[in-house]
């Protein structure tokens, strides 16, 4: 099977790294590659080799300070045109409000930090990022966020990989009895002692 390719494509923000830290222990631990690239260095570029696209901007579209309109507005048209799989890396601090609120699309598929029940039960969260979680936890969530990348690139049944087939036991054959011979029972003979 080939390398799985992710393009991360980010912005700034509190959660960031949450995110890159998981994605950092998939290419360690996973056949994985990603490519990490800032918006500005994302809408320069253009042209990408990818399999997945995770997109994330500044949630704070409200904030005019940290939010830089014109810049992602360039950069939607990168999501909004790839053709692979899109994933929006949703980092707003606050568990229920959403960080893409100019998509108007909760059916996207959705990494959030974070996120309420309220929030899971309105948007497609495809994982979640707790940003306390540690050593294990955290290991165990970078390996589910692998599971779901190679589960949206290659579903069940996909045709451009070998499905993989289970081995089916050996079967032992059990020994074939032996034939039994019944021997011809003889007298024993008398040893005769010659004589001198």
């Amino acid at each position: 099977m080939k390398t799985l390719k992710v393009l991360f494509v980010h912005h700034r923000g509190f959660y960031l790294n949450h995110l890159v830290k998981q994605l950092n222990v998939i290419m360690e631990e996973r056949d994985v590659y990603v490519e990490s690239l800032a918006l500005d260095e994302a809408i320069e570029r253009r042209m990408f080799d990818a399999d997945v696209l995770i997109y994330h901007t500044f949630p704070g579209e409200d904030n005019p300070k940290k939010f830089n309109a014109p810049l992602v507005k360039r950069a939607d048209e990168i999501f909004k045109g790839f053709k692979g799989i899109k994933i929006l890396y949703d980092s707003h601090t606050e568990g229920d409000k959403d960080g893409f609120i100019r998509f108007k699309d909760s059916t996207i598929p959705r990494i959030k930090c974070n996120p309420s029940f309220l929030f899971m039960e309105n948007f497609n969260v495809v994982h979640e990022i707790f940003t306390d979680f540690e050593g294990d936890e955290a290991f165990d969530s970078a390996m589910s966020l692998y599971d779901l990348l190679h589960d949206m690139v290659y579903p069940p049944g996909f045709k451009g990989e070998e499905p993989i087939k289970e081995e089916e036991p050996v079967k032992e054959e059990a020994p074939k009895p032996k034939k039994i011979v019944k021997k011809k029972v003889t007298k024993p003979r008398k040893i005769l002692k010659r004589s001198k």
